[in-house]
């Protein structure tokens, strides 16, 4: 009876302690993706993207802070602050303008239409009406720059 004990508890032990390391959050696969940013001749730029939700349950982000590389270099930072529903799986488009570092206009010379992208995001997620949960992913890619 020992013998069977033995492999019995081994075998639980490592079930439980793999659902111990499975995501909390349930939001797996959640992310943002850069789409495009675009001049607007004066030295400014917003950034568009989309919020990706591939879950089968619907999040609500109460705001959105976006750190923006372009070919490795630091854009900036677009954040936006309006609330959106991410309904179940379904993509979210939003846009803010950039506030660029100083060099931003230069990087984004250098780019000219399209540069390979970096996007670390943080999402302040509403849970029920009142609780916050943060969020950070990064996504990489490539990113169309038009306007100018």
């Amino acid at each position: 009876m020992k013998q069977f004990l033995a492999p019995f508890a081994l075998v639980l032990t490592l079930a439980i302690l793999a659902g111990c390391a499975t995501d909390k959050s349930g939001l797996s696969g959640f992310k943002a993706e850069l789409l495009k940013i675009e001049r607007d001749g004066h030295g400014a730029a917003t950034a568009t993207w989309q919020i990706v939700n591939p879950n089968v349950a619907t999040y609500n982000v109460a705001e959105s802070s976006h750190k923006i590389f372009v070919n490795g270099r630091y854009l900036g930072r677009a954040v936006t602050k309006e609330p959106t529903g991410v309904p179940r799986q379904t993509n979210v488009t939003q846009s803010a303008p950039i506030a660029m570092e100083r060099d931003g206009a230069a990087i984004l010379d250098a780019a000219g239409n399209s540069g390979a992208y970096r996007i670390e995001s943080s999402l302040l997620l509403l849970i029920y009406s009142t609780t916050t949960e943060k969020f950070s992913v990064t996504n990489a890619g490539t990113v169309r720059i038009t306007g100018k």
